[in-house]
């Protein structure tokens, strides 16, 4: 036989498919109800029966629906290009098994051992792999999506080939993948995979090997040196960056959780002796804790420009008490809201930053991580920047006007895909409360005359604050606030300025106002 006829041959008689390319995406792909060369698993019984099959079979696509292998016995089985939906494989074992293009979709394999089992392209969606054994399995170029509903708990992938595996885990309760601090990838390969939707890193992968791998700004912090085998892919959104295995040891000192300077108030805990004191240092504390430290320090630069700011701060912590804890009983939200109010009020008495002038536009994100200041000014930061804002939960793109009003733009996203959008025009910065804010009631610039002011923003130095989070308060006491609206499980988070170009600025704007008028 030629070798033209020979290739030939091989082109027209392409392998099997297996279970992943057969599904595709979680919900693009195809229907699972359309797989191909379907068997009911009740039909099939034994672990002899099902190896027979895949026999007969050849190499193409098998889909095995429900059935039952409890304590099977697949060492050394070829089983490839099989598709198990919702088949019990508790106990089973599948050491040494020769299983490329396999999937377990809501399968249960509790109990079972994968040791050694060679998988690779493997198909994992909302499986139930609690307690298995997968040291040294091969699962490279696999992938795994589907809901929270599965199982990882000490799900053991210890020296794991993991090369070029996909964890492809959404925000919402149906693709948020299943997760556990009780998995182990330690010492896994995981050269080419992407990690970056997966709940984890730390000591999980305590030992893995990473090499142009795939991970989130959160994650980058937990990559330890000698894990670093290679450069490292950042993603955030759809934004990606490579750094070096120098230029992630240079940055990782520098990054640290938002908030994490918020863990303590602006006293000693250790010596809390009121009971308001001893509620913002209560386990359910910590948005106390950090709005009191904002006080505080907006309370010193107040006093160091006017020495009589003394007094009325000490009228408010008379008020605070009497109101908020009357006989020693504490209110959360009295105090909360107390807080809130006279963070307005020494926000007024300094003024909008000196930044906030005519012809400024800026954008504000809440970024997933911190970064030390000194980092921010470097041209690594500015390479990343684009992943700092596509990982961000919140941004708001501001503009100043000639006549100082404050246009902004901004939307934010939580938990199960919940969304908020803010837009507004002309906001004004009120000298009673601190607040940027617009007339009640009003729609970019547009309100009745005379409508009373509704807080909308709050600038501090480089940060931002939408009013109550995006969720103002509605009530008959309450005036209308139509600028920021969120879902139940989505809010704008605390932000902070980032470098932004004024097209940038613009287009965000255009797209907005396109958006609003119903243009593509």
């Amino acid at each position: 036989m030629s070798f033209a006829l020979a290739l030939a041959l091989a082109t027209a008689s392409p392998a099997g498919q297996s279970c992943q390319s057969a599904l595709g995406p979680l919900y693009d792909g195809t229907p699972e109800e359309a797989l191909p060369g379907r068997v009911e698993g009740d039909s099939i019984v034994g672990s002899e029966a099902l190896k027979e099959l895949r026999r007969r079979r050849g190499d193409a696509l098998i889909t095995v629906v429900g059935g039952s292998f409890r304590g099977a016995d697949f060492r050394g089985a070829a089983l490839h290009n099989i598709c198990f939906l919702d088949t019990n494989f508790e106990g089973s074992d599948w050491r040494g098994a020769d299983a490329p293009g396999v999937g377990f979709i809501r399968a249960n394999l509790t109990g079972a051992t994968l040791a050694g089992a060679k998988m690779p392209g493997i198909m994992l969606r909302q499986p139930t792999l609690a307690n298995v054994d997968a040291l040294e399995v091969d699962w490279s170029g696999g992938k795994l999506d589907g809901s929270a509903d599965g199982n990882l708990e000490n799900l053991r992938l210890d020296r794991a080939n993991l090369s070029r595996f996909t964890f492809d885990c959404g925000i919402t309760i149906g693709d948020s993948c299943p997760y556990s601090d009780a998995i182990s990838l330690r010492g896994a390969d995981l050269a080419g995979a992407a990690v970056d939707t997966f709940n984890g890193g730390g000591s999980i992968w305590r030992g893995a090997r990473f090499n142009r791998t795939t991970v989130s700004l959160r994650q980058l912090r937990d990559i330890g040196s000698s894990e670093l085998f290679g450069p490292v892919i950042v993603r955030g959104g759809d934004a990606r960056a490579e750094l070096s295995r120098d230029e992630v040891l240079a940055l990782q000192p520098h990054i640290s959780s938002p908030g994490s300077g918020a863990a303590t108030p602006s006293f000693d805990c250790a010596r809390a002796s009121t009971p308001i004191e001893r509620m913002i240092c209560s386990e359910d504390g910590g948005t106390l804790r950090a709005i009191d430290r904002d006080v505080a320090a907006l309370y010193r630069r107040a006093l160091a420009a006017d020495p009589g700011v003394a007094a009325s701060q000490q009228a408010w912590l008379r008020r605070r008490d009497a109101e908020c804890a009357p006989r020693g009983q504490v209110d959360f939200s009295c105090l909360y809201d107390s807080y809130d109010a006279r963070k307005g009020e020494l926000v007024a008495r300094l003024g909008p930053p000196a930044w906030l002038r005519p012809g400024v536009q800026a954008l504000f994100v809440a970024p997933s991580v911190t970064f030390d200041e000194a980092v921010r000014e470097t041209p690594l930061y500015r390479r990343l920047l684009p992943v700092v804002i596509g990982s961000a939960s919140s941004r708001v793109y501001v503009r100043v006007g000639a006549d100082g009003r404050i246009d902004a733009e901004g939307d934010a996203i939580g938990g199960n895909a919940h969304m908020c959008s803010l837009s507004g025009r002309g906001f004004t910065f009120d000298r009673r409360t601190g607040w940027h804010s617009g007339p009640a009631g009003g729609e970019n610039g547009r309100a009745p005359t005379g409508a009373p002011l509704v807080p909308v923003l709050m600038f501090v130095d480089d940060g931002l604050q939408v009013y109550r989070n995006g969720h103002p308060e509605y009530s008959e006491e309450a005036p209308r606030n139509d600028y920021a609206s969120c879902g139940v499980r989505a809010g704008f988070m605390d932000m902070v300025r980032v470098p932004a170009t004024a097209a940038e600025v613009d287009g965000f704007f255009d797209a907005a106002e396109r958006s609003a008028a119903g243009a593509p």
